[in-house]
């Protein structure tokens, strides 16, 4: 029994060596030179690592040139709970909010790209789960129409140890 958890024991750090040099070369694959599907994986490895560092970085690919890596960075930040995150994504949701983004315009409005940031941006904003997020998400509520109102319902459901979201929801 005793070496068997030795072996537990060294297959967790062994593994754990494994995630964090898996993120340290996948940092090199960022790089605007390598494609967007390169830029994912490393962006995911990146989540994985699960170290300070590598949640920085992450989080500054929010705002990347390219939208299919901004996707992925959000997936991942939400994916991860990265909480370095959360002023990134809430800019997406403020810039689409300040550009009228949150009025019931249908599905041929001005901006679809940055409805859809938002909205992923929500979903990220949720699954980091920061209590401290209630303010802003419920801010968000009044103004937005019935989609971005069913994610941030949703959003607002998965904040940890929350005891406004009760009310709010109910």
């Amino acid at each position: 029994m005793n070496g068997t958890f030795k072996n537990l024991t060294l297959t967790a750090v062994l593994l754990s060596f494994s995630v964090s040099a898996y993120a340290s070369e996948g940092v090199k694959n960022i790089s605007s030179e390598n494609d967007p599907a390169a830029r994912c994986s490393a962006i995911s490895a990146l989540g994985a690592a699960g170290d300070e560092a590598s949640a920085k970085e992450l989080a500054a690919l929010i705002n990347d040139l390219d939208p299919a890596v901004r996707a992925c960075a959000v997936r991942a930040a939400g994916e991860s709970r990265n909480e370095f995150a959360e002023e990134a994504l809430l800019a997406n949701i403020e810039g689409y909010q300040a550009a009228g983004g949150m009025a019931n315009k249908g599905p041929y409005e001005n901006n679809l790209k940055a409805r859809l940031k938002a909205i992923d941006s929500i979903w990220a904003l949720g699954e980091i789960g920061s209590p401290k997020l209630m303010p802003k998400l419920s801010k968000f509520y009044t103004e937005a129409d019935d989609v971005i109102k069913m994610t941030l319902m949703i959003s607002i459901g998965k904040l940890k140890a929350n005891s406004k979201a009760g009310p709010f929801l109910f």
